[in-house]
């Protein structure tokens, strides 16, 4: 026996059962967008506001701390700092002045402490090559060849006297040994500075 199929192309629910679910499927999720769109609006108004009053708060600090940035500037008399400013760059030249200033009756001191009494010199000529350099030249005359040799001796022991060179060896119309000899002076030994702070000890 074959088996019995009842068909129906009734439908069970009717026509505006079927359109009023749909519209409130559709009705529900209009409503999450306007609640989420509602969240965001909410929160970017929010965000302006705190960022409007922050840059208020922000813009009154900076006047008050100028304001007294001004009375603190005010309380120590702008020119009466410029008038020391002024000195102090006075202070500082003056001081580099005196420290490059070289003492020159040093160097005399030390040629007439080590100068041999066979010897005399005729020239002198001094000269700064740089800030720590200080050349002299000088020509002499010495009774005799020997002389002119202990002379460059002592300069060589000198402290103060640094690459004594001797040249123009030669005798001259009287007889006498001359000699021309350069040599570098150290600054800091003659210098005016030390000098002075030396005494004062």
């Amino acid at each position: 026996m074959e088996p019995k199929f009842r068909t129906s192309f009734i439908p069970k629910k009717t026509l505006t059962t079927a359109i009023r679910e749909g519209g409130r499927t559709r009705t529900s999720m209009s409503g999450v967008f306007s609640l989420l769109a509602l969240i965001v609006m909410l929160g970017a108004v929010t965000l302006s506001v705190g960022l409007f009053l922050y840059e208020q708060i922000l813009e009154s600090s900076i006047n008050r701390k100028t304001e007294t940035l001004q009375r603190a500037e005010a309380a120590f008399e702008p020119e009466l700092i410029r008038e020391l400013v002024r000195l102090d760059a006075r202070l500082l030249a003056a001081k580099r002045i005196l420290n490059q200033h070289i003492a020159p009756s040093a160097i005399f001191s030390v040629l007439e402490e080590t100068t041999l009494q066979s010897v005399e010199f005729k020239s002198f000529s001094l000269t700064r090559v740089s800030s720590d350099k200080i050349s002299i030249a000088m020509k002499g005359e010495a009774d005799n060849f020997n002389g002119i040799a202990l002379q460059a001796d002592m300069f060589g022991r000198n402290k103060v006297i640094k690459e004594p060179i001797f040249s123009g060896l030669n005798l001259n119309s009287e007889g006498r040994a001359v000699f021309s000899v350069t040599a570098f002076i150290d600054p800091s030994l003659v210098s005016f500075v030390s000098r002075v702070s030396g005494d004062n000890n």
